[in-house]
């Protein structure tokens, strides 16, 4: 398996490829996932965590988790020749959604 998912697609959500439902030409990667773990060293000494780690979403196109079911969800949206791609949200949601909407050049509505 580590094989399979190493072989192409070897940064952000993607490369995990071969397990989402997704084919190639369909794929819209504007570089969600990927983002570094952070060594909260001082946080876990104060509560008592040698090895505590911080997954840093801020360096996802939106800065948000949500860049990266976006991603899927808009490329899947492109596979099913959807006219549009569209979700409800006050936030972060919102930002992935339409980022990579506008990446894939597919109208979005935000509720």
């Amino acid at each position: 398996m580590k094989e399979v998912l190493s072989r192409r697609f070897r940064r952000g959500v993607w490369r995990y490829k071969e397990l989402l439902p997704v084919s190639d030409e369909f794929i819209v990667d504007i570089g969600a996932g990927g983002t570094p773990l952070v060594h909260a060293r001082e946080l876990g000494r104060r509560i008592g965590l040698r090895n505590l780690y911080i997954k840093n979403d801020t360096q996802n196109p939106s800065f948000s988790f949500k860049d990266r079911p976006a991603s899927v969800a808009v490329s899947k949206a492109r596979e099913f020749n959807l006219p549009l791609v569209g979700c409800a949200s006050t936030g972060n949601l919102a930002s992935a959604t339409s980022a990579h909407a506008a990446a894939a050049n597919v109208p979005c509505v935000v509720l």
